[in-house]
């Protein structure tokens, strides 16, 4: 399956450390070497040389489905072969435009915009903090976009578990504590998870943006 893209979207431009993040459209995937390419995509931390970034992947990568569970290098490199959209976080490398990839995640919808089907899998939402209660660990937002499925709009309701990872607006692994306390009505959020109904999302991962 082939996508297209038209446009590369940068977030930051600074690069070099474990936490550049790229997603987009794939090509050149090729699972024996553990590499390909995401082109005309989003990249946060790093400005790639041209419309693309390779993604390499080691022994130490986590494989994660659309869903967010754990798979196999084997089951990640079919999933993108089928999808033709994947996100990597790593280490991006100027000299040689490549991205060392910590983590790497199927994705089945295009990046950015609003909307798109439902389904099982993984979804995404970004949106203005409005409440929340850092001990139940649930918080409210605001969504200006989603990714996924039919948001009918307004809040949406967020809940963490003891699995959420929680990044701060550098892309920096922090507690929960601290996440919570960099909340205010000024914070924009994003947020990758399930669906528990239509409005309420059960984070895997939750990040303060710029």
């Amino acid at each position: 399956l082939f996508r297209s893209a038209t446009k590369v979207k940068i977030e930051d431009g600074n690069g070099g450390d474990d936490n550049d993040e790229a997603e987009g459209a794939t090509s050149e995937v090729n699972a024996t070497a553990g590499t390909f390419r995401i082109t005309y995509g989003t990249f946060f931390g790093f400005d790639p040389k041209g419309s693309f970034v390779k993604i390499e992947t080691t022994t130490n990568t986590v494989y994660r489905a659309n869903s967010g569970a754990i798979i196999t290098k084997a089951e990640f490199f079919t999933a993108i072969g089928e999808t033709g959209l994947a996100e990597a976080e790593g280490t991006f490398n100027p000299t040689t435009n490549t991205l060392v990839a910590t983590k790497v995640k199927v994705e089945d919808e295009g990046t950015g915009g609003g909307g798109g089907g439902g389904g099982a899998g993984e979804k995404e939402a970004k949106g203005g903090y409005v409440e929340g209660n850092a001990t139940a660990g649930t918080l409210l937002i605001s969504v200006f976009e989603y990714e996924g499925w039919s948001f009918p709009g307004g809040n949406l309701s967020i809940r963490t578990s003891g699995s959420t990872e929680y990044k701060n607006a550098n892309n920096e692994n922090v507690t929960k504590a601290a996440f919570f306390a960099l909340l205010n009505t000024n914070v924009d959020v994003k947020v990758h998870g399930t669906l528990d109904g239509a409005t309420t999302i059960n984070a895997r991962e939750l990040r303060i943006l710029d």
